[in-house]
């Protein structure tokens, strides 16, 4: 941190870097390979350092000294990152945060599965960035934003089609998920300008192609809508905790809302998605924010089942 000395969109990336490092970076790192690091120390070494960690006097789950050098790892985890994570949101409440509007940026959004966006995967720091079984599954896509300015890439996103039989059994939705902009876009735009434009270029794709819906997944508490821990939190507040059930229709003559009211309350749909390939990390909650000719049950109907 010695090189942040400027107040300005500069100091605002270098605290988004972090965050991103604290949050889910180190994290995730830690979780992959903290056994590996165990298995390199005899069962009396393992245990020596996690008294050292933790304190001789801290109580373990685990009987063996590996097993409590892991639960030593953790809790030092925990505790580290916390800290850290705290005093990056304390430093970023120091900056003036712009208006939106006043700092808005024109970008292209491209859908595609060529070749080219693996580089992009691994740019966006995609955990899925080497999982090749992904690409050549027809239902999966990644949505590319680039700045054509300053010809760079500014973000990217996972696309699913595939029917969410709940709403509509014979046609596609689009699920989106991996929603992750590029840190200087996090540190100069708001979180919730990054996450609507997002929505208005898949809903955009959606409405051209004649799918039934556009829909998040649970999180599945592994980081499945952001590796952005700021995203994910928005998309957690904005959308799935305003979430309502669907009801569907009990006839052929359903009512249909209009979509835009499933953005402002979207419908909770349970229903099973793999987020990696096809059989791997299954999800059984999805939230529709959009839907086109999907009927549902009037309000009072609701309540008279409710009641039932």
């Amino acid at each position: 941190m010695s090189q942040v000395v400027e107040e300005g969109a500069d100091v605002a990336l270098r605290l988004e870097q972090l965050d991103q490092i604290f949050s889910t970076t180190l994290p995730d790192a830690l979780k992959g390979h903290a056994e590996t690091f165990a298995r390199r120390f005899s069962e009396a070494d393992a245990a020596f350092l996690a008294g050292r960690l933790v304190g001789e006097k801290a109580k373990f789950q685990g009987a063996t000294g590996r097993e409590r050098l892991l639960e030593a790892l953790h809790k030092t985890q925990v505790s580290v990152l916390e800290t850290c994570v705290r005093w990056v949101h304390r430093e970023r409440r120091k900056f003036v945060k712009i208006k939106q509007g006043q700092n808005a940026t024109k970008l292209n959004a491209i859908l595609s599965k060529h070749p080219a966006v693996y580089f992009a995967k691994h740019a966006a720091n995609l955990c899925t960035r080497e999982n090749v079984s992904m690409w050549y599954e027809k239902r999966c896509a990644h949505l590319v934003v680039l700045d054509p300015a300053q010809r760079r890439l500014a973000g990217m996103a996972l696309v699913y089609f595939e029917p969410i039989v709940a709403l509509d059994s014979s046609r596609d939705a689009l699920i989106i998920r991996a929603i992750n902009p590029m840190d200087d876009m996090l540190a100069t735009h708001s979180i919730s300008s990054i996450v609507d434009a997002v929505m208005d270029v898949v809903i955009a794709i959606a409405k051209s192609n004649d799918l039934a819906a556009v829909a998040i997944p649970w999180h599945n508490g592994c980081h499945l809508l952001s590796n952005q821990s700021r995203i994910e939190k928005d998309l957690e507040k904005r959308f799935i905790n305003r979430a309502v059930p669907y009801w569907a229709p009990r006839s052929s003559s359903a009512h249909e809302k209009d979509p835009s009211e499933w953005r402002a309350r979207p419908r909770g749909v349970s229903a099973k998605f793999y987020a990696y390939a096809h059989g791997d990390e299954e999800v059984t909650k999805l939230f529709a924010i959009w839907s086109n000719g999907v009927g549902e049950r009037m309000v009072e109907e609701e309540y008279a089942c409710l009641e039932e």
